[in-house]
Parts: structure tokens; sequence; C-alpha cells
């Protein structure tokens, strides 16, 4: 996990770069409400940590975004880091509407619709992406920077709200890691209870 560890050093680097250059104190490194992608790599940081259980990681990286004030703004944001941080917001609301289905997956009130949710969300997630810098990226070859497409954030809320994900079989799902995750702790409070 060193490389997690060196991914979040890399994270308040940027953030101290940014704030000089910007003069802005507390920037986050990344615009999460305007940019879709960027969100969407925030959110996979958050959920490596959760998945790799390193919440002392999670917290680093969870202040450097939560300064710029973005802390109560969004849903998926805030139900990632619920069940590892205290005291998060309540929010009803969300900056993109392609976490709609990964969202409902979470209030779902039966278990199946929960598990139909999290694989609809899978199966729409890489075109959903197509403005992002990486899409398409396995189209070049040996000179592109392609190191796989995947849902992070859908195995984090598969494991943090215990949903069952026996039937999601799409490519983008790190299945070996949310198995990794339930293995590795097994004592986690997975109850659907926010």
């Amino acid at each position: 996990m060193p490389l997690l560890e060196e991914l979040i050093s890399a994270y308040e680097e940027r953030q101290r770069k940014l704030s000089i250059s910007e003069g802005v104190i507390n920037i986050s490194p990344l615009a999460i409400d305007d940019w879709p992608d960027e969100f969407e790599e925030c959110v996979q940081v958050f959920s490596l940590c959760i998945l790799l259980n390193r919440t002392d990681l999670l917290k680093r990286f969870a202040k450097l975004v939560d300064d710029a004030n973005y802390k109560g703004e969004d849903t998926l944001y805030e139900d990632l880091l619920r069940k590892r941080l205290p005291d998060r917001e309540d929010v009803d609301e969300w900056y993109h509407d392609v976490y709609t289905p990964l969202i409902e997956a979470i209030y779902a009130d039966e278990k199946a619709e929960a598990s139909q949710l999290l694989a609809d969300y899978c199966e729409q997630w890489y075109a959903a992406f197509s403005h992002a810098p990486w899409h398409d990226s396995h189209l070049n070859g040996d000179e592109g920077s392609y190191v796989g497409y995947w849902a992070i954030e859908a195995a984090a809320v598969a494991y943090l709200y215990d949903i069952d994900d026996s039937k999601v079989e799409h490519m983008v799902y790190p299945k070996a890691l949310v198995d990794y995750a339930r293995s590795h702790n097994p004592t986690l409070n997975q109850s659907k209870d926010t």
C-alpha cells in the first residue's frame, strides 16, 4: 500500500502548489463540482482507502477536499465517508447525474433492487465518462496510459452498505477488491443505516 500513501502525498503537494499559485489557502486538488471526471477521481481515492482499510489516508485526503467547502454538498461524497469518518453531513443532492443509480442503491428498500441498481450503475459507467481524459485510452496501444477502467466507488458502496454483488458481472466492477475488503475487515458494521 505504499503507492496509496504516495498518491495521498501527491494530492497534498498538488493542493499546496495550487494554493500558492491561485492565492487560495484551502483550494481543492480536484474541482469535483465542475468536472465529473474529477469527482470520479475523488470518489475513487475515497473508495481505495476504504476498501484497503486505510482510514488514516482517507482522513488526510477527505480533509483536503472538505476544507475547500465541499463537505456537505454531495450525497455520494458523504455516504462514502460516513461509515468511516465521524460527523458527516446528511445531504439529499449530488453534483453529477451519472451517480444516481449508485446513490439509489444505497437507499433502496429491497436488497434485490439495490443489487440491480449497482449492476445498472456499472453498465452505464464507461459511456457516462466519454468526456474524461482517460476514456478510450485502451485504444492508444503501448503508447497510451491505459491501466484499466474501474468503478471502484461501486465496489466501496457494495462493501459499506452490504449490497449483494454476486450477480454484478460487468468488467468495470472490481469484485476481487470487494472480496478482499470483506475478508480483511469482517467486523465493519455494514448495516444499511446511515
